[in-house]
């Protein structure tokens, strides 16, 4: 599935579907029931097609805020899901199915940096996210109906941005791989209490911190001059596999901008929203920095 972040009617049509349930720190807090179908808005063409050749674009669930489509109230329920912006953020809360049927893509639609990003040979990531300028902030969970194991691949990047990713569930059987970097900014990475596996964690020009509780789960194994190689969750080998549905992973990395990273709905900062996220973030953290893992 390919999303045109250019074209402007998207915030007033995307579909709607009932959230999944996720951590909320505030019991005042209420998710709004999904609309009735009847309210539901039709479904999104592209207007830049050039012939019914084309493919309708028609996503999973989501509603839209008002001032950014890239900016997602309540989670989608998502495989094979394409989002890209040039100056934009990208923020949004995302269930990875498997089990979802996938969507068509065609790479024609897709810029050169997603076409490098996505190998055309392999099988496309289920959430693939690229901007060039903006900043990410994702929460994540995986999902399924069958006891199948699965692991459902992330790719988030941007160039000159931050990236901020809370992976706050785990199904069971319902892996994840994900591979998120930045040439310039900081990122934070959470991981659920059941995460079982490896991070492979890389920094050019800036440190890596663990908060209190990762540090406490996880261990360290290697730790060259630029690069740290964490397992976590009990796992006993480092597996950096795709393929490999016995554990989950993540590949992080930035050219300038330190690592953080603690284990989602114990370490502070997992839920952060709104605008000037990241200095929220800085802010809640800055008590808990260290020295460099690394050192």
């Amino acid at each position: 599935m390919i999303i045109d972040k250019n074209d402007p009617s998207l915030s007033a049509q995307a579909e709607q579907a009932p959230a999944l349930p996720i951590k909320d720190r505030n019991p005042e807090s209420r998710l709004e029931p999904p609309q009735a179908a009847e309210d539901l808005p039709p479904p999104y063409v592209d207007h830049h097609a050039s012939s019914s050749s084309h493919d309708v674009v028609q996503p999973y669930a989501g509603s839209a805020r008002a001032n950014s489509h890239t900016q997602l109230e309540k989670s989608q329920e998502v495989n094979q899901f394409i989002l890209e912006t040039r100056q934009a953020s990208i923020s949004g809360s995302y269930i990875l199915n498997l089990e979802l049927p996938p969507q068509p893509i065609n790479r024609d639609w897709l810029s050169d940096d997603l076409k490098e990003l996505i190998d055309e040979k392999q099988k496309p990531p289920c959430v693939s996210l690229f901007t060039r300028q903006g900043c990410i902030n994702l929460k994540l969970t995986t999902a399924g109906s069958t006891s199948v194991v699965s692991k459902a691949r992330v790719m988030a990047h941007t160039r000159q941005g931050k990236v901020h990713v809370n992976i706050h569930t785990l199904h069971p059987n319902k892996r994840i791989y994900l591979e998120a970097s930045s040439r310039q900014g900081m990122m934070s990475i959470f991981v659920p209490p059941n995460f079982v596996g490896t991070l492979k964690l890389e920094t050019r020009q800036g440190k890596i911190k663990f908060l209190p509780e990762f540090e406490r789960r996880s261990r360290l194994i290697s730790a060259p001059q630029n690069t740290a190689i964490v397992l976590f969750g009990g796992a006993q080998t480092a597996s950096l596999e795709l393929d490999d549905l016995t554990s989950d992973c993540c590949l992080v990395s930035t050219r300038q901008g330190s690592i953080v990273v603690g284990v989602s709905g114990i370490d502070p900062g997992d839920n952060i929203d709104g605008q000037g996220w990241f200095q929220t973030l800085k802010s809640i953290t800055a008590s808990y920095w260290g020295s460099d893992v690394r050192r």
